[in-house]
C-alpha cells in the first residue's frame, strides 16, 4: 500500500511539472511553449489562425476572424529566422502569414504568468496548442 502511494504521489508531481511553458528568446523574437512533450493529450478543441509577430511588444500571436490571441506552441518549437518570422514546429516550417491549425483550445490570459500582459491587448483568451499538438500549415 505504501509503495502505491509513493507511486501515486511521484506521478501527481511529474504531471504537475512537467506540462509548464516557457519563453524561447533568438534575436527580436520572443515565442512561447510547453516546457515538455512528456504530457500527451490535452483539450479536445481546434486552434487555428494566421501567424503574426508584433516587433513593438515581441508578441506572437495566431490571428482570426478580427481578433488576435497570443500563442502557445506545442513543445520543441524553435525559432529559425526573425526576418521574416520563421518557426520550426513539430517538423513544419511556419512563417509570418501562415494558416495554422493543430489540437487545443483557447484559455483565460490570467492562467499564464510567463505571457507579458502588454501581449493581451483587447484579446481575452490565449490560444494554446496541446503539447504533442501535430500542426498543419497553409504557407501564404
Amino acid at each position: 500500500m505504501r509503495r502505491l502511494l509513493i507511486l501515486a504521489l511521484f506521478i501527481g508531481a511529474l504531471t504537475s511539472c512537467s506540462d509548464g511553458e516557457i519563453t524561447k528568446t533568438e534575436g527580436d523574437v520572443r515565442i512561447w511553449l510547453h516546457e515538455s512533450g512528456f504530457v500527451t493529450g490535452g483539450l479536445d478543441g481546434e486552434v487555428f489562425g494566421t501567424m503574426a509577430y508584433d516587433f513593438t511588444n515581441r508578441c506572437m500571436y495566431l490571428e482570426h476572424g478580427g481578433s488576435r490571441s497570443p500563442v502557445i506552441w506545442p513543445s520543441g518549437a524553435r525559432i529559425l529566422n526573425d526576418d521574416p518570422v520563421t518557426l520550426k514546429v513539430k517538423g513544419e516550417t511556419v512563417a509570418e502569414g501562415d494558416s495554422v491549425y493543430g489540437s487545443g483550445g483557447y484559455h483565460d490570459p490570467n492562467r499564464f504568468e510567463v505571457i507579458p500582459r502588454e501581449c493581451f491587448g483587447s484579446t481575452s483568451e490565449v490560444a494554446r496548442f496541446n503539447a504533442d499538438s501535430e500542426i498543419e500549415v497553409n504557407q501564404r
